[in-house]
């Protein structure tokens, strides 16, 4: 995957994982800020290859983005590991 930082909102933050193709975006400070990150997430799934993993990093469940991703065929995985901290792992279906 490579994302173009035009289309990022400066606020995100994008670092590469631990693993070949996984990438972590934390939208948190978008929220914190006010902000709307749909546009960044979506920018960032939809260049996702065949393998790629995005880990969305997010403060709350975000419901209405699991539903759109699922009905894109993304593979979505959601976990809680805090209080203001959830993680939606997308992964390009093969």
């Amino acid at each position: 995957m490579k994302i173009d930082p035009a289309e990022m909102d400066p606020r995100a933050e994008l670092s590469a994982g631990d693993q070949p193709a996984t990438w972590h975006l934390d939208v948190r400070p978008i929220l914190e800020d006010g902000g709307e990150p749909y546009a960044t997430i979506m920018s960032c799934a939809s260049q996702l290859l065949p393998g790629d993993v995005l880990v969305l990093h997010t403060l709350f469940k975000p419901e209405p983005m699991i539903r759109q991703l699922a009905r894109m065929e993304f593979d979505l995985l959601v976990d809680h590991p805090g209080p203001d901290h959830w993680t939606v792992r997308v992964a390009r279906n093969t």
